[in-house]
């Protein structure tokens, strides 16, 4: 059914597909896998003009009651933050894109409900039917490389350690990223074989245009449930080993960790923050502090901050208070974004920006786009990226080793699909 339902997506020129993957430890989540496609109305903003914002309220605002999808980039955090990105691109992508699906479906354990179509579920399962089936591309003759030399990862790390013992930050996300290019790929095929790998709670697949993403993010950005906001940052990665026994090890000393674990308060002192500039303040409070987690390649750290809303907000406010997520900025955010701009090689585009929905009743559901790979099957290029938040107590060689594991598995899946 999935197979079918993926070539049947592949028709359309928009689509996200979220799914949770039968991830069975988020008490906030709704669907199995929620999938919208075709445009009834579509917003984009390509350059960072606030007056922009407008127009993106007044879009949200007509649009209100009904399912409305799409994304942000990283650098819409120069619509919302005083920082401008001079950074070079390797792949284009608006800054924000929302759209109104013509179909919106949902899927759990193969059953399909539709939310909203014109179709008929007959109609609908018929024209899934009939999808073709895409041809299978062969491994081509692509060129993958660090966009970066190890050397340099090292030192800018070493760099930025100065910065936070000189009182300039406290802790910042540093990443750098994988370039292929001449590529050429399906997709969907690439996604599943990613879900299979991973089994993300926050895996989504986009396409917009010419553009797509392909993720097994295992971190949610926000959720909103009536008045109620849910952010969810993670802070503290290890390797999971195989044997159960010693995996509970591992988590022991990843959750005794004093570098994780104050990578991870920093981040949860920083959402909290953001979160009482649209919330109530007494309403901020930490629902969990240092969760560990475990997913099928890592252990993560995972805090759960959540706070309560005066009145029932749009997108845009929020998104005006919390973008960029504090998981893949730092600390104070403004500093550590000025310092990304100028130690970073490329603009990062998708990667550490968010996709996800809102639906009828106004409450919404945002990933961070992390564990992805972004493609442009016009230029044939891909990416995906990676990094870790850097405090005092980092190790640069140990950073720089961090950002291969959570690389690792798309790594491994993306090299059969080249011949260098």
């Amino acid at each position: 059914m999935d197979q079918k339902i993926n070539n049947w997506l592949d028709t359309f020129e928009y689509y996200l597909r979220l799914d949770n993957n039968g991830y069975s430890l988020d008490p906030y989540h709704r669907h199995e896998s929620l999938i919208g496609c075709g445009v009834k109305a579509i917003f984009k903003i390509d350059k960072p003009d606030r007056k922009l914002l407008n127009d993106f309220r007044t879009f949200l605002h007509h649009h209100r009651g009904q399912y409305i999808m799409g994304h942000l980039s990283f650098e819409a955090k120069d619509l919302f933050e005083h920082t401008t990105t001079s950074l070079p691109t390797f792949i284009e992508v608006p800054l924000l894109t929302f759209f109104v699906p013509q179909h919106v479906i949902s899927v759990n354990h193969n059953q399909v409900t539709i939310l909203d179509s014109p179709l008929s579920l007959e109609e609908l399962m018929e024209a899934v039917d009939r999808s073709p089936q895409p041809e299978v591309i062969p491994p081509s003759k692509s060129h993958g490389y660090f966009a970066i030399e190890k050397s340099r990862y090292i030192s800018d790390v070493g760099h930025l350690i100065d910065h936070i013992h000189r009182g300039d930050i406290y802790e910042i996300n540093y990443c750098q990223p994988y370039h292929i290019e001449d590529i050429y790929l399906r997709i969907i095929h690439f996604y599943q074989q990613l879900r299979d790998i991973s089994g993300p709670p926050f895996g989504a697949m986009y396409r917009h245009e010419n553009l797509y993403l392909a993720s097994a993010s295992p971190e949610r950005f926000v959720a909103k449930r009536g008045r109620k906001l849910i952010v969810q940052p993670i802070k503290g990665t290890n390797r999971r080993l195989v044997d159960d026994t010693e995996n509970k090890n591992q988590q022991r000393l990843l959750r005794e960790s004093q570098k994780e674990r104050s990578e991870n308060v920093m981040i949860v002192d920083l959402m909290r923050n953001d979160l009482s500039k649209i919330c109530v303040p007494s309403s901020v409070t930490v629902e969990e502090l240092f969760g560990i987690y475990a997913f099928k390649h890592v252990n993560q750290m995972i805090s759960t901050v959540v706070g309560e809303t005066m009145t029932d907000i749009d997108l845009a406010d929020a998104m005006e208070a919390l973008f960029p997520m504090g998981s893949m900025t730092g600390a104070p955010k403004i500093e550590a974004l000025k310092l990304t701009d100028r130690y970073e090689s490329f603009a990062r585009g998708l990667y550490s920006g968010t996709v996800g929905y809102i639906d009828p009743s106004g409450d919404w559901d945002f990933n961070v786009i992390i564990r992805s790979l972004i493609y442009d099957d016009t230029t044939r290029k891909a990416a995906l990226w990676a990094g870790g938040a850097i405090t005092a107590l980092s190790d640069p060689f140990a950073e720089y080793e961090e950002s291969i594991l959570k690389m690792e598995s798309i790594l491994q899946l993306i090299s059969s699909k080249i011949v260098s």
